[in-house]
């Protein structure tokens, strides 16, 4: 028996590598069963103050479907100099919603980043017409003051909603069963101050 456990005592730096990874391991097996799965997670890119955002995720967290179980709010402000940053990385990459100002649109942007808009399948939601654009939705005109977008300073451009193409958020626009991205724009076109 003494012999068994100096045989043990000599090699006790492997057991103890061996709980500590079996500890890692176990802590990334909770979190990866546990993370929200893509159908329950939305991200939305808001170029806009941070009022406006704790107003938006109110307003979306009263609307959302059971199935969702969290709303990734990136907000910046559009003159923040590290916009085009912001957006490259947590708007291109990861957002399924898009609320712009005309500024910061590019006809690239617009064909290639950014679902073409179905007016039958959208008509069955709220108002909506082709003339607005073939990508976005307006949100905001300009210098309307009862909106959404109701800030200090009355805004000089109008304000889209975009979907971007393939997400599954989409419903019929990109072949989905999850229409989250819609609804959610009808609360935010509905909403009254």
């Amino acid at each position: 028996m003494k012999q068994v456990l100096k045989k043990i005592l000599k090699k006790w730096y492997v057991y103890v590598v061996g709980v500590i990874l079996a500890s890692v391991v176990s802590v990334y097996f909770v979190h990866f069963v546990s993370m929200p799965r893509n159908e329950a997670t939305i991200s939305i890119f808001l170029a806009s103050n941070n009022e406006t955002k704790k107003k938006v995720f109110d307003i979306l967290d009263d609307v959302k479907p059971s199935y969702l179980r969290e709303i990734d709010i990136t907000n910046v402000e559009p003159n923040n100099t590290e916009f085009g940053y912001y957006f490259a990385q947590k708007g291109l990459n990861k957002a399924d919603i898009f609320v712009l100002p005309e500024s910061k649109l590019t006809d690239e942007m617009l064909s290639k980043q950014f679902a073409t808009l179905d007016q039958e399948y959208l008509s069955t939601y709220f108002t909506y017409t082709s003339e607005q654009t073939n990508h976005g939705i307006l949100l905001h005109e300009k210098d309307k003051e009862d909106t959404l977008f109701n800030l200090k300073e009355e805004l000089e451009e109008n304000y889209y909603i975009f979907f971007r193409k393939n997400s599954i958020h989409c419903g019929n626009l990109n072949n989905s069963n999850f229409d989250t991205s819609i609804i959610f724009t009808k609360a935010l076109l509905n909403y009254e101050i």
